[in-house]
């Protein structure tokens, strides 16, 4: 026994719609997997901003997209579904201009996405 502990996988749904079919593999190979399916879309969709997103989840996002600590402060009782609503004047009010203008910018994208 090497003290390799092992992972059992039956399959993974791809974003694209295929599987990809798993036995069971040592820790080594279950964090290279985890590694090969973070460049993967339905990875990159969990980092999504959505709005059924909770208050800890638009704290992360904001986190991810590298909102300061001021940001993320003024925005901390806001779901998804409210960050999602704001309209770049409502943005602005809030966080000023420089900040109010990046995040419309940034729900922009994730509404045209």
């Amino acid at each position: 026994d090497n003290g390799a502990c092992e992972v059992s996988f039956d399959s993974i749904r791809d974003g694209d719609g295929s599987h990809t079919q798993y036995s069971s593999c040592d820790v080594d190979d279950y964090i290279s997997t985890i590694e090969n399916l973070k460049s993967r879309p339905l990875f990159a969709a969990l980092k999504c901003l959505l709005p059924t997103s909770t208050e800890d989840n638009v704290q992360k996002w904001l986190v991810e997209n590298k909102f300061d600590q001021n940001v993320q402060e003024k925005l901390r009782s806001y779901n998804g579904q409210d960050l999602l609503a704001l309209s770049k004047a409502d943005c602005k009010d809030l966080l000023g201009v420089q900040h109010g203008i990046r995040l419309f910018n940034k729900l922009e994208c994730l509404r045209s996405g």
